[in-house]
């Protein structure tokens, strides 16, 4: 599939690594996910949501962390970005 330029460039400043291709990921409500296939063999997702509010992503990835440390079930890293795109 071709590269979502948009979503590649904030994708690549935020892991530096550049992004190889982007496809589209079912589930989101408010957010829009994608799955990126880097360069350096990594797969990652990133969720985009424009005028997000302030904090919106901090927030989310807040909760996933506290989730994980009450012992639920394994949860990704989260690098969360305070800016919407």
């Amino acid at each position: 599939m071709a590269r979502m330029a948009g979503t590649a460039a904030r994708a690549e400043a935020l892991l530096e690594a550049s992004v190889v291709s982007t496809t589209p990921v079912a589930g989101g409500d408010i957010c829009t996910a994608t799955r990126l296939r880097m360069t350096d063999g990594r797969n990652a997702v990133i969720k985009t949501r424009s005028q997000a509010p302030a904090e919106f992503f901090r927030r989310e990835a807040d909760a996933l962390r506290w989730l994980k440390e009450a012992g639920g079930r394994r949860f990704p890293r989260c690098s969360p970005s305070t800016t919407s795109v």
